[in-house]
């Protein structure tokens, strides 16, 4: 972990990675004491952590209840997603030209 920054960011950035590799199958955060154990950090720190995942819409959090994951971060995009967007984008500038050559 990066010791250059605040350690509740440091932790936020590490859970951040962590959910986008599914480490948390069951779709839920570890607990805080657990995620106080794992980090070997105070309860403030870990809440800080969880405050920015929350406020970036990765998390959500209910008193009694687990820590939801509500989607993953974005990640960079695949081939395929690159290849489609390329593709729609070509064929949109083919209709262009083309009504452009009809109108002329």
């Amino acid at each position: 972990m990066d010791t250059t920054r605040p350690k509740y960011k440091a932790i936020a950035d590490d859970l951040r990675r962590r959910i986008a590799a599914d480490e948390f199958e069951d779709g839920t955060l570890p607990g805080i004491a657990a995620l106080q154990a794992h980090y070997g950090a105070a309860l403030n720190t870990v809440r800080g952590a969880q405050d920015i995942l929350e406020k970036e819409g990765l998390i959500q959090r209910q008193q009694g209840h687990p820590t939801r994951i509500l989607e993953k971060p974005a990640g960079e995009p695949t081939v395929d997603e690159l290849l489609a967007k390329a593709e729609a984008a070509l064929s949109a500038a083919a209709a262009l030209i083309g009504a452009a050559r009809r109108a002329a």
